[in-house]
């Protein structure tokens, strides 16, 4: 027996002990959803009332997922607007090298992008411990809080120090992102989740979309900040984000057990319907083995090389397109304006490959690839083209960001084929803490004294990464292939094997589980 099929015949006596346990009313150690199921009879339901409670689910929760997006993101974006409406002069983000010719380098704005990956790092398993023992809808709505509040806070900032430890402060809100991950394997069947990953993601775009908007608007108001029109674009999407925070908060349930806008009939439908997941809904106790479980699994290292690619990619565009614009010789408001496109081609490509796999049950990992080829032609164009040529320059940058179809399914396999509660969270864990090394890493490979030239250092080492990325999609295919053979030929030769219904809220990780099917 291979020792990936020794892995799956451990939950044997695994659920023994856990079905015994159940049946005690001792509810320690399993998912939140067996104590809300014991004692309740089996239901049957029809597809009609399946469609009904999923369009509620759909309804009530996709509109505040994707504006919590929407809204978080045009606080990070507004770092990269401000730097181009004298944020970086006013904060003496930059230092001269020289002063005949003068000549100044940018590494401290780089820092101070840079910085919040740093705050992410300390803080990413620590806040994803504590969102399992607290409640999650609370949780994600107090995270949206927090980041308007130090957005705000940017304005009082006077130097570089000041700079530094917002930043490095502002940088803990990014948990948001894994939390909702974890949301949406608790409401949503696997077949589901590609598309309404892509639904509440695409906020992160529409964010930059409208943060745009709102600094073009921003910086024309005048007023008190009439020397320094940058504090306009965080006061205004500051204040924007702490109001909805608090509409999110009150609005937004913690489970689906918990979920006030489902009648209790719905609500039991809504635990059964996603038991053949076999990732569970919530168990609040922290296991050891399913941590050791997270570092030796090979899915956990090839997701978290993926994320650090988009993660450096990602960085790279949100703080450097706006100057890569602008060193062609375009003004900062032309530079705004031509941005937008590419935020739309950013959702498009979300929305795009979030559909297909849903619409035509399409292989996700194929359909990722099929999405960082254009990314990949893009920063080719970006590297090689001439400076002069500025359609084609801005026709490699418009087709540069279709990589985020890409990244959509990266987040849907990890909510898709990641089970046990503490597994998901030191997965999640793991992916996030490297990603933003990336995201430390992406803005020192853009080099100020190559601005002239529109960084092609950057661009070189951007394209690598995303071929990276294609290659590590296809290494999770086959991998995720070989898996789901293994467990079908273990279930062959030990038909005694406990049902999947019974392990299904036993709070199994994906290898224990002989049932479990990951996702391609």
């Amino acid at each position: 027996m291979t020792d990936d099929s020794k892995i799956s015949a451990e939950p044997c006596a695994a659920t023994e002990e856990a079905v015994e346990t159940a049946g005690e009313k001792d509810f320690k150690g399993l998912d939140d959803a067996s104590k809300f199921l014991a004692g309740r009879e089996e239901i049957t339901w029809t597809e009609e009332e399946e469609r009904q409670v999923l369009r509620k689910i759909d309804r009530w929760l996709l509109p505040l997922m994707f504006f919590s997006g929407l809204i978080v993101y045009m606080d990070s974006q507004a770092y990269g607007s401000s730097a181009i409406f004298g944020m970086i002069q006013d904060l003496k983000l930059f230092t001269v090298v020289s002063t005949d010719p003068l000549v100044t380098e940018t590494s401290r704005y780089s820092w101070g992008s840079s910085i919040t990956s740093f705050g992410s790092i300390s803080s990413q398993y620590l806040l994803l411990l504590l969102a399992q023992k607290l409640p999650l809808g609370k949780y994600a709505g107090a995270v949206i809080l927090y980041s308007g509040f130090f957005a705000i806070l940017m304005v009082a900032v006077k130097n570089f120090a000041g700079v530094m430890v917002v930043r490095f402060l502002y940088g803990f809100q990014v948990v948001g992102t894994p939390v909702n991950i974890i949301i949406t394997a608790m409401w949503w069947k696997t077949e589901e989740q590609a598309l309404r990953v892509a639904i509440w993601f695409a906020g992160a775009p529409f964010g930059a979309l409208v943060g745009q908007a709102f600094s073009y608007g921003a910086v024309q108001m005048g007023g008190a900040f009439r020397d320094s029109p940058w504090k306009w674009i965080y006061i205004l999407i500051g204040s924007t984000s702490m109001a909805y925070a608090i509409v999110y908060i009150l609005l937004f349930p913690d489970s689906p057990m918990k979920g006030r806008f489902l009648t209790d009939r719905e609500r039991h439908i809504a635990v059964l319907r996603v038991r053949s997941n076999n990732t569970g809904i919530q168990t609040r106790q922290w296991k050891m083995y399913q941590v050791w479980d997270a570092f030796t699994d090979p899915q956990t290292w090839l997701l978290t090389i993926i994320k650090f690619a988009i993660a450096f990619a990602n960085t790279c565009f949100a703080n450097f397109a706006g100057l890569i614009l602008t060193s062609l010789g375009i003004g900062t408001l032309e530079a705004i304006t031509l941005l937008m496109p590419a935020s739309a081609i950013m959702i498009v490509s979300m929305l795009l490959a979030g559909y297909v796999v849903r619409r035509f049950n399409q292989n996700r990992t194929l359909v990722a690839c099929a999405f960082l080829i254009p990314s990949i032609v893009g920063y080719s164009l970006l590297w090689k083209i001439s400076r002069q040529g500025r359609p084609a320059l801005l026709g490699g940058l418009y087709c540069s960001v279709t990589f985020y179809g890409a990244y959509i399914q990266s987040v849907s396999l990890v909510s898709s084929n990641v089970a046990g509660h503490t597994k998901k969270t030191t997965v999640n864990a793991i992916i996030g803490t490297i990603a933003y090394v990336g995201a430390i890493a992406g803005p020192f490979a853009f080099k100020g004294e190559e601005a002239p030239r529109a960084y092609p250092t950057g661009m070189i080492t951007v394209l690598i990464m995303l071929v990276i990325v294609f290659v590590c999609f296809v290494l999770l295919m086959f991998h995720y292939k070989r898996q789901n053979r293994l467990k079908e030929k273990y279930l062959a030769e030990n038909p005694a094997t406990g049902t999947a219904e019974e392990m299904a809220f036993l709070d199994l990780t994906d290898r224990e589980n002989p049932h479990f099917r990951y996702a391609l």
